[in-house]
């Protein structure tokens, strides 16, 4: 499934293209306009001897002018109606004072027709309707086992102590099964969470795009120090989490060998490395 526009940003995408049209009415000939809306949404929970939860929103709304070679740029994150008309108004003043007239023609964006034109790949396609047009609101997102809106600490949470958990019971069946190994001093399980929201309006294009990038990171740790770990994640929801049995064996495995690696002696040795680490050897 693909993630949908979430609906509590609906009214500030509806009130967009009002606002591109105060900042362009009768001057199109002049300028090119666009407004931009972003939210960033992090998440993230820390399994380990100390448990860590931290959760992050930010939102705001720019407003650009191209005129005469130059950007002119607003934000806010005030976006309420009021103030986005507001600012919106005030920018449109300045504009007009600092380029009461102007000759040269302004930058034309490119419309949807050109665009499929000049050839959009497959997965874009798919997610366009055949009959779209300047005012068609068209909504990009990856395809997600798990809908990355309905991630939430608690989940995050969960999916860590288990993952903690289940390395945990690796970790003591490998131990078992080899008497040299001793304890692990901790593991630890992070799984953070980014979802990024874009919309952005012009004259020829209403579009939207959904950006969720998931990562859990497990690390072994012995009591000596030494340390082993396994990232996996990447652009979809919670299902990206999971480890894989490598990943597994690299944070209980890996650790415990390390703990009981053969130490290097001291004395000279011949090494054979890539010219950007041999800079790095002499400090």
């Amino acid at each position: 499934m693909r993630p949908t526009f979430p609906k509590y940003l609906q009214e500030i995408r509806d009130l967009m293209p009002k606002l591109l049209d105060i900042l362009e009415k009768d001057r199109k000939e002049n300028w090119y306009s666009f407004i931009w809306l972003e939210e960033s949404k992090e998440m993230q929970y820390v399994s380990a001897i100390t448990e860590v939860a931290s959760e992050n929103l930010d939102r705001g709304v720019v407003m650009r002018v191209f005129v005469n070679g130059q950007n002119f740029e607003k934000s806010t994150n005030q976006l309420d109606q009021k103030s986005l008309f507001s600012l919106a108004n005030d920018f449109r003043k300045e504009l007009d004072l600092k380029f009461p007239k102007l000759d040269a023609n302004a930058y034309a964006p490119s419309s949807w027709g050109n665009e499929k034109s000049i050839g959009l790949s497959s997965e874009l396609l798919s997610q366009i309707d055949s009959s779209l047009n300047r005012s068609s609101q068209i909504h990009f997102a990856p395809n997600c086992e798990i809908n990355p809106f309905e991630s939430s600490v608690a989940k995050l949470k969960d999916i860590a102590s288990k993952t903690r958990k289940e390395l945990f019971n690796t970790t003591k069946k490998n131990i078992k099964n080899n008497p040299i190994f001793s304890e692990l001093a901790d593991i630890k399980v992070m799984v953070r969470q980014s979802l990024t929201t874009h919309v952005f309006v012009d004259r020829e294009k209403n579009m939207s795009q959904i950006i969720p990038v998931i990562m859990n990171y497990s690390m072994g740790m012995t009591k000596l120090g030494q340390s082993a770990r396994a990232i996996t994640g990447g652009l979809g929801g919670l299902e990206l989490t999971k480890l894989s049995k490598e990943n597994i064996n690299e944070v209980t495995f890996r650790s415990l060998q390390l703990a009981n690696a053969k130490k290097l002696s001291p004395g000279r040795y011949k090494v054979i490395s890539g010219p950007d680490v041999t800079g790095v050897i002499p400090h």
